[in-house]
Order: structure tokens, then sequence, then C-alpha cells
């Protein structure tokens, strides 16, 4: 092994960078230093990434299980760990990007690419594979290669770590405009709810009617075409909630946190949004936290990324990443 030291702490980019430089062989292999088992990952990596047409391989980056209650939260919420289903790695996708804790990468590939953004400090990971995918290769993840790193020590240290990869989305939207958005649905969706929980209840019914009726004449020629136009509507509006609360819970925490203030109905309303899905979360999860504990956790970990990416917003002088993109109903059906 040589090791190869910088003048200055030019960050993870402009390491990984220099490293690359002195690469001669067909693949590359980038590891953390506070990640470990690396040694039967790897072979499994080399493997998939072998395949044709494959740039680069991720393993599941597991958090190492420990006795403490942050220890237990990372083994389930790390935003690390992107669980056990393999699949292709691409923008806008199931899995729309690999943290770069271990990576294959083609060698011929990375440097085609020029490596990573040396300009970044966070998010040149995800900036690296768009640019990858964007220039013709494929990313896959690889879960049945599994490696570990340690959970954060402290709830600030973890409240910090969220802080920092929130403020991936400013450089990342200057360089990806049209990617980075805290909610993709429809704008019949978003009236509906809006109308629904301001008491114009009459107004969202219509509302989901017309969108019902709509897609059941697109969809008649088929059998069963209009339980399926009820099916595919009820979830369409369904998931198009989940995403609102998401984005209230992330990037659009300064919006709750100003409804809290007001107190009444808005207040309720953000009170709602804040714990009912922790509350949902926790009995969809093993039971090795008190729901306390749990659900003071799940708010904190999601409000210190969002309020990270506000910041980012503010330091790079864009909106784009809390701004949403409203489609007509019918394009989202496309």
């Amino acid at each position: 092994a040589k090791i190869v030291r910088l003048d200055t702490n030019r960050g993870p980019a402009a390491t990984r960078n220099a490293g690359l430089e002195m690469v001669t062989t067909p693949f590359v292999a980038f590891i953390d230093s506070d990640v470990t088992e690396c040694g039967s990952a790897l072979p499994l990596l080399v493997a998939t990434c072998s395949l044709d047409g494959v740039g680069l391989a991720a393993p599941r980056v597991a958090s190492r299980p420990g006795v403490t209650r942050l220890a237990r939260y990372e083994e389930r919420f790390s935003p690390l760990d992107l669980g056990s289903e393999p699949g292709r790695v691409a923008p806008g996708s199931r899995i729309s990007y690999v943290p770069s804790a271990m990576w294959v990468v083609r060698t011929e590939v990375a440097k085609s690419l020029g490596g990573f953004d040396a300009e970044m400090r966070v998010g040149e990971d995800v900036d690296f594979v768009w640019r990858l995918v964007r220039a013709g290769s494929t990313a896959r993840y690889e879960p049945r290669a599994v490696v570990h790193h340690d959970p954060r020590p402290t709830l600030r240290a973890l409240m910090r770590q969220r802080f920092f990869y929130g403020g991936s989305v400013g450089p990342l939207s200057v360089r990806h405009p049209s990617l980075l958005r805290p909610l993709k649905t429809s704008w019949h969706s978003v009236a509906l709810w809006v109308f629904f929980f301001t008491g114009l209840a009459p107004i969202s019914a219509l509302l989901g009617i017309y969108t019902f009726v709509g897609l059941a004449r697109r969809l008649r020629h088929l059998d069963h075409g209009v339980r399926e136009a009820l099916r595919l509507v009820v979830r369409g509006h369904w998931s198009a909630l989940a995403s609102i609360v998401r984005a209230l819970r992330r990037e659009w925490i300064p919006l709750t946190l100003l409804c809290l203030l007001f107190g009444g109905y808005l207040g309720a309303l953000a009170l709602a949004v804040l714990f009912i899905p922790s509350i949902v979360d926790y009995f969809r999860s093993p039971k090795r936290l008190d729901p306390i504990t749990f659900v003071v956790l799940r708010i904190l970990d999601d409000a210190s990324y969002g309020m990270g990416a506000v910041a980012s917003c503010v330091r790079n002088r864009t909106i784009r990443p809390v701004v949403p993109d409203l489609r007509t109903w019918r394009a989202n059906v496309h």
C-alpha cells in the first residue's frame, strides 16, 4: 500500500481525486476510513461492476449494532443504509443515490467524468452518480455486499450530520436544476388536500371525482377500467399527501414551525405532521426503543435535515430545492 498525504484538507472529493490519478487498474475502490468488513464485500462489488454497462457498484452500508439508544435508532434509520432490495441507481428512481462510503468504479469511467467535483464538500457522491448515469453508464446497488460504519455517538452529532447532509441540496440543485424538488405530484392532488384541510371538503370531493372520471374515461378500453381508475386515483392522492407531509417535515420545516407558533388549527395540523408519521414509523419498526425516544428522534432527524437544506438554499442563492414540481393529473398518469 502507498499512502499519499495532501498538504491541506481539501475535502473528500479532492482526496478521492488525488487517489484516482494514481490508479492504473481497471477498477478503483473508494472506501471511507470508518467503514469495516470491506474484504468480504469487495469481490462481489467487483463482479457486479464487471457486468456489461455497469460503471459503479455500491454495497449496503449498515450501521454497526450497539446498545445505546442512538445506535439502536441508527440501525433502522441510518441515512447511509438503503435497505435490502438491490436495484439500479438513477435520479428519480426508487434508489436515487448511493453513499460513497464504499464504491467500486470502473477507472476509465471515473476518469472520463473528471472524478469528483472538488468544489463540493457535501453531496459530491450524489453528483458523481448522477453524472455517471447521464453519461450512459449504470450504477448498481448490491445489498448482498454489506459493510458497516459507526453510529453517531451523541444526539448533537446525529443532528449535525443530518444538517450537513441537508446542506447538499443547494450545490446539487445548481448543478442539476431539474432533479431536486421536495415534492413532485399533480396540482389536483395538492389542491384536493388543501381544500380538505381548510374545511372545504365538498370542493375536495369534487376534485377527487373529477380526477376519477377523467382517468376512468381514459381507461375505459380496459377490463375493469373503472375499478383500476378508482384504485389509481385513491393511491395517487394518498401518495401525494404522504409526499406533502414528508416535505413539511424536511425541506418545508420552517413553514411547519411557523404554523406551530400560530397555534390553533394550524398548530394542530403542524403537530399532526410532526407526530403522526413518527408514530406510524414506530409501529412499523422493531421495538428496540421506547416510543417517546423513537418519536423525538424521528422528528429531530427530519427537521435537522430540513434546516440544513434551507440553509443550503440561502448559501447557494437558490429556491429550487424548496419549490414543488406540480403537474397535471394527466402528466402524472403518464
